[in-house]
């Protein structure tokens, strides 16, 4: 459980910071690309964190009191089986779309008419760094609380 609230508290941070430089009317190019840059570097490795540390262990838990899982826990088991798999170039590719996400908004925020559309996407790669730590949070959690249930 202290893996989820970690989990949890990461996703939660990405998600503060990014609305925070969202909401933050700066003109400075460069500021705002590091506070939107920031939230997303945090939400993407607290995302690949868990999937990597966390889910494998709740599949050995699982494994271990002969739990059913719901289909979605499957599919995100065999999602965290990938990382783990193939961790070294996943990072990489994390990494590039990071820079490439860095450059794309410093770029379009440079300019005042693009400035808004620049705010705009980066506020979608924040949702949907927080829609995916939530949707990956929920079916390897239930379980855990059904499991949980059926021992007290």
């Amino acid at each position: 459980m202290t893996g989820e609230i970690i989990f949890g508290i990461a996703a939660a941070n990405a998600v503060v910071i990014g609305v925070l430089a969202l909401r933050r009317s700066t003109t400075n190019s460069a500021t705002a690309t590091f506070n939107a840059i920031i939230s997303h570097t945090v939400g993407c490795f607290a995302l690949f964190l868990g999937m990597y540390f966390l889910v494998p262990k709740y599949r050995q838990v699982y494994e271990a009191f002969q739990v059913e899982l719901p289909g979605i826990a499957i599919l995100l088991i065999r999602a965290s089986d990938t990382v783990v798999r193939s961790s070294l170039a996943l990072g990489v590719l994390l990494v590039l779309f990071l820079a490439a996400d860095a450059v794309l908004f410093f770029v379009r925020h440079q300019n005042s008419s693009t400035r808004t559309c620049a705010k705009i996407g980066s506020g979608c790669i924040t949702g949907l760094i927080a829609v995916a730590s939530l949707l990956s949070a929920i079916p390897i959690g239930l379980p855990a609380i059904q499991l949980w249930n059926q021992m007290s």
